[in-house]
């Protein structure tokens, strides 16, 4: 029953608005002829001033193109910048991330040949600590390599 009710009340809305908006329309009309009628200027006159207007109105219309115009090309030249920023940054970012990516696989292939060193541990555990090490054995014989090559050259 109050869904019933609620439906009534909208209808009597939708009609109260409708007829309003007819009584404004007709309202308008009446009155616009109205002022035509009992207007003191003569016909010509009144033409005159409606060309005034239409002329003036020419003019702003022309203005507004214009200004329109003016600020649909400063956005697409800012639009323009905004895409050659992002380009570059872009290109930066892509630039970082292919060296970090470099830098990745160097290290992957040092890890690799320090996990190669295994073999020199003798059958111990493979511990962190051994493999540091085996490292630091590694290293030391390559100074001393580098040693004795400067030895031989003096």
């Amino acid at each position: 029953m109050g869904e019933n009710n609620q439906n009534i009340q909208h209808k009597e809305d939708n009609l109260n608005t409708k007829d309003f908006l007819i009584g404004a329309l007709v309202g308008g009309i009446v009155g616009a002829t109205t002022a035509l009628l009992l207007t003191p200027k003569s016909g010509r006159e009144i033409r005159h001033g409606i060309n005034e207007q239409a002329q003036i109105a020419k003019l702003k219309t022309v203005q507004l193109k214009e200004t329109a115009t003016d600020y649909a090309g400063q956005a697409k030249q800012r639009s323009s910048d905004i895409a050659r920023a992002i380009s570059e940054q872009s290109s930066q970012v892509v630039g970082k991330v292919k060296e970090v990516a470099s830098n990745v696989k160097e290290d992957v292939r040092n890890l690799r040949s320090v996990a190669a060193v295994p073999e020199e541990l003798d059958g111990e555990e493979v511990t962190e600590q051994n493999l540091v090490e085996a490292s630091n054995v590694e290293l030391l014989q390559e100074e001393e390599a580098a040693e004795e090559l400067e030895k031989a050259r003096a």
